[in-house]
């Protein structure tokens, strides 16, 4: 692996670490502002989603047009770590929201162009791309536990301290990328004339595998959001769902990898196919049983599958359009999660309190997906 990949998988890790703090820290937050409406917190949580995940296609035109694309990730760093750096001296909820935009904006700006340029590094270009994800899922598994731990053994204002550690040890990291990295060939511009709004003339080569990957995130993350409700509802202590979430979060994690593996031999369509197919069979058992073995087996199973086509469909994109990698990115990442979170919003409205419906329908979802690969990804 060439070191400029593993230096921007750390940058995802890194970033991905401490954006990850706010979503943990609800219930501290009620506490700490006394709230007793989760609600509040809630839906701030998913406007800070919603907007650095929108935001993410800019910022992906951005660093494709950029000559400095190891200081546009070391500014995005520092970005992302306001929250941390602030957290402390926190007196309203106004200030919290802020300080958390400007966090989520850094690292918005940071996952398209570390995905492009992972998407051009070695000879087994979607691996690369696999790995830089595994480093960002890895910052998202930790972040939480850490940052739940030290609010409840230290003083919030220490975590001042935390933010200014993670600085220093990112920017020394930085001097040394910099000074080594700065004349690498994937670090070039690339259509750098290219307006905004001109970029969206080839949006259209890569709008069926975008369409695809909103259909995914549709039916994966609210079949993520629906596993801890079912387990409580049947009596089960609150803790299996969160740890269901976790495991099927970790499996995912080497299931990504086999997916970039599969790509290379068996090609984008039947990477979904097998997801599509897969979930629809699993997430049938689970809004079917019980029991808590298969509970758990068909969900960690079905989130593994999803995994499978993380890394895969982005550099699909990333193929289709050579010339704007990171634009391609952001469209295949935030944006499409984006996209599925107001899906979201939108049906759990109507249909959100009906558990039993929403995982029924959730199968029979997968299997639309079924037909969408087929209609919407031409065999190479």
């Amino acid at each position: 692996m060439e070191p400029l990949a593993i230096y921007i998988t750390f940058t995802n890790f890194f970033t991905s670490f401490f954006k990850s703090y706010f979503k943990p820290l609800i219930p501290f937050f009620m506490e700490y502002f006394n709230v007793n409406e989760p609600k509040i917190f809630v839906m701030m949580a998913s406007i800070l989603t919603l907007v650095s995940s929108f935001s993410q296609i800019f910022f992906g035109y951005i660093a494709d047009k950029s000559n400095k694309k190891l200081v546009f990730l070391y500014l995005s760093v520092l970005i992302t770590m306001v929250p941390i750096l602030f957290l402390g001296y926190t007196k309203s909820i106004w200030f919290l929201f802020v300080i958390f935009l400007i966090g989520y904006l850094g690292s918005a700006a940071q996952e398209p162009l570390g995905a492009g340029i992972s998407g051009t590094i070695g000879k087994e270009k979607s691996t690369t791309l696999a790995i830089y994800m595994v480093g960002g899922t890895f910052g998202y598994a930790l972040g939480p536990i850490f940052i739940t731990f030290f609010v409840s053994h230290y003083n919030l204002k220490n975590a001042t301290y935390i933010g200014i550690i993670g600085i220093l040890i990112y920017t020394v990291l930085f001097y040394f990328a910099y000074n080594y990295f700065k004349t690498h060939k994937h670090l070039k511009p690339k259509n750098k004339k290219a307006k905004f709004f001109e970029s969206f003339r080839d949006f259209k080569y890569i709008a069926p595998i975008w369409f695809l990957t909103i259909h995914r995130a549709f039916i994966s993350i609210m079949f993520r959001s629906y596993v801890p409700i079912k387990s409580r509802m049947l009596g089960y202590d609150l803790t299996i769902g969160g740890l269901l979430v976790t495991l099927g979060f970790l499996a995912g994690t080497f299931s990504n990898l086999l997916g970039a593996k599969l790509e290379e031999k068996k090609g984008v369509k039947f990477i979904n196919l097998l997801y599509f197919s897969a979930f629809s069979i699993l997430v049938f058992l689970f809004s079917a049983s019980e029991n808590i073995w298969i509970l758990a087996i068909s969900y960690i199973l079905a989130d593994a599958f999803m995994f499978l086509t993380m890394s895969v469909n982005v550099h699909y994109a990333q193929q289709l359009l050579p010339e704007n990698k990171s634009f391609a990115s952001g469209a295949l990442m935030g944006f499409t999660r984006a996209i599925g979170n107001v899906l979201i919003t939108i049906y759990s409205f109507f249909f959100g309190n009906n558990v039993a419906f929403i995982l029924n329908s959730l199968w029979i979802f997968g299997i639309f997906g079924i037909i969408l690969t087929i209609i919407l990804i031409k065999n190479k």
